[in-house]
């Protein structure tokens, strides 16, 4: 991978990493209700669900979406619906903060809600449409996405 396409794959990574969206906003609460060292199985487990993500559209899942438009507005589906769901959990925080039940985003589950995430997604596709060249070695330049969103 050539050096301006490496610095616009970081522009890009970082980009996407700062502007508001699903994840930002649930980091922003659960650093606000449970502290940070509380925090940190969610922080890691966004960009572990990232790249998965990112592995499995290089993989081929961008066809299976074009083959099966259904699936993809399934996923659009069910991550408005979380999102509503997570708009309402902030709206609660307060409440939720004083709750003795009360527990922060695990890792697995900040992996796994990437899966439903419609920025992740998007993330994911851009990423290997616009950076991967598939007539050079894929691995190498897997790695390197990966290495920005990781």
């Amino acid at each position: 991978m050539e050096l301006t396409t490496i610095g616009a794959l970081a522009l890009y990574a970082f980009v996407m990493s700062i502007t508001p969206g699903p994840n930002n906003m649930l980091l922003a609460n659960a650093g606000l209700v449970f502290g940070f060292r509380s925090t940190i199985p969610q922080i890691v487990g966004i960009p572990t669900g990232v790249i998965s993500q990112i592995l499995l559209v290089a993989a081929g899942l961008s066809s299976l979406f074009a083959q099966f438009p259904s699936i993809q507005l399934a996923l659009k589906v069910a991550g408005t619906l979380y999102l509503l769901w997570l708009a309402l959990k902030l709206w609660k925080a307060d409440a939720l903060a004083q709750s003795p039940n009360a527990t922060p985003i695990s890792f697995s589950q900040a992996m796994l809600f990437q899966f439903i995430n419609p920025k992740s997604w998007l993330i994911a596709l851009t990423a290997v449409s616009a950076f991967l060249r598939p007539e050079k070695a894929v691995l190498p330049q897997l790695l390197i996405i990966c290495f920005a969103f990781a």
